[in-house]
């Protein structure tokens, strides 16, 4: 039996469900996943009920090592991205989790050497809702076809951190790429943005190309409503590291950088941005206790609010938001833990221990 056979023989019996709900299908319910970006447990909370629904452990053969997911565009699959280190190269795996069938449907080795962690991020094409972009430090961005295992080089530049962003009510693509330079003590990112539809051979436009704003990009969210993006951000080439960090916006339309008068503490983790065209305000996070709620509603940006996380630990935090419900998740990896917060008096009402819990998605 070959490897690749092997794999996916093995997949179908690869998930060990955690507790005895049901996985959710119904289209009354909002879910949320949370997941520590490495191993093979994930969890699924229930935002009616503000409560764990399933943590699952997918079985996974020896050797194989997960470390980052991602949404397939009909919002069916969830994708991982993994190393084999049974094999001395690092091949990439890629394993595709169907969330109606609640099981991992195959488990795809690459065959693309890998010499650090690899980036996944969600494909949205027209023809197709089965395929991934892929990038690698050592080989560059592919493509790939999660249900037939097809592979396309789409660029080989190299040793450039590249992440991917992709947003509900988004007509685009963004791919925040790391520049750096020892030999010329540069550090700063750009910001590409793609149509959804196109297989990143061209940017449409490119923020911050060639370090003009001076930037450094951290994270970055979208407003439909308004047709621009909230970034927080560093000085570029480290003038503002151990000091400050910033809060700002692009228009999507005119290309210009706002930036706010006020800065944050500085964070050893990154801030996080996470927008609210509902309340017009956006909740920014890092590895301290404190969430800083931004006032959007007019280019003049000012501090709202601020919501303790009272009792967590230094480390990275990260968000998502229920806009139906005025809800909002702020996940602490370090204490296990979740913060749940009612956004219309800013106040935290409940928390839930889950493992590590580092990234969301929304169903």
């Amino acid at each position: 039996m070959k490897k690749s056979h092997l794999l996916i023989f093995l997949a179908l019996l690869s998930v060990l469900v955690l507790s005895n709900c049901n996985f959710p299908h119904s289209d009354n319910n909002r879910y949320i996943y949370t997941y520590p970006n490495i191993g093979s447990i994930f969890t699924v909370i229930n935002t009616k009920t503000n409560q764990v629904d399933k943590e699952i452990e997918m079985i996974l053969p020896h050797g194989i090592q997960l470390y980052g997911w991602c949404k397939s565009s009909d919002n069916n699959h969830l994708i991982f991205a993994g190393l084999d280190t049974s094999n001395t190269e690092y091949p990439i795996c890629i394993v595709d989790y169907s969330i109606s069938k609640d099981t991992i449907e195959s488990i795809y080795n690459t065959g693309i050497p890998c010499l650090a962690v690899p980036r996944i991020g969600t494909a949205i094409l027209d023809d197709s809702d089965n395929k991934v972009f892929l990038y690698t430090h050592n080989n560059g961005l592919y493509i790939i076809d999660f249900k037939i295992h097809e592979i396309q080089l789409l660029s080989s530049e190299i040793n450039v951190g590249k992440y991917f962003y992709t947003f509900n009510d988004c007509p685009i693509t963004i791919i925040k790429k790391y520049i750096t330079s020892a030999f010329i003590s540069a550090s700063f990112t750009e910001l590409e943005f793609y149509y959804n539809d196109s297989t990143l051979s061209q940017p449409e436009f490119v923020l911050n190309q060639n370090d003009v704003d001076s930037i450094d990009v951290t994270d970055i969210d979208y407003s439909p409503e308004k047709n621009r993006i909230y970034i927080s951000y560093l000085l570029s080439n480290g003038r503002s590291r151990n000091l400050s960090v910033n809060f700002g916006s692009y228009d999507l339309e005119t290309l210009e950088l706002t930036k706010s008068d006020f800065t944050l503490p500085w964070s050893s983790n990154s801030y996080s941005v996470t927008n609210s065209d509902i309340r017009n305000e956006c909740y920014v996070v890092g590895a301290n206790d404190t969430v800083y709620v931004i006032d959007l509603t007019d280019e003049i940006y000012s501090i709202k609010d601020k919501i303790l996380l009272e009792n967590k630990t230094i480390g990275p935090t990260n968000s998502i938001l229920v806009p139906e419900n005025n809800i909002a998740y702020f996940g602490c990896s370090r204490d296990n833990r979740i913060y749940i917060c009612d956004l219309k008096n800013n106040e935290i009402i409940d928390q839930l221990f889950v493992e590590r819990p580092y990234l969301f998605l929304s169903k």
